[in-house]
């Protein structure tokens, strides 16, 4: 986690760099196929290659690569599901 925007207690945003395992169920996936914007309201503002190739503002047709990286904002509940969820 990288920022806050509220004080404890309260929802707040954050800015989240969410590790994408190679074994991931969303590897392959373009992101205009997940649920991150429409059901947990989920910005992705970059995402990071394994090589460390940075694609800033990614397309909705970008594929989440094995070991890269997105970079969101989003409510901490949701980023927090996110990460879950990427590691199943």
């Amino acid at each position: 986690v990288v920022s806050r925007t509220a004080k404890p207690g309260e929802s707040s945003l954050e800015l989240a760099e969410i590790h994408v395992p190679s074994g991931s169920p969303m590897v392959g996936t373009a992101l205009r196929d997940t649920d991150f914007r429409t059901a947990r309201n989920i910005i992705v503002l970059a995402m990071k290659s394994a090589e460390g190739e940075v694609a800033y503002n990614p397309s909705s047709d970008h594929i989440i690569e094995a070991n890269g990286t997105l970079i969101c904002v989003g409510y901490v509940d949701q980023l927090d599901q996110l990460a879950k969820d990427v590691k199943k």
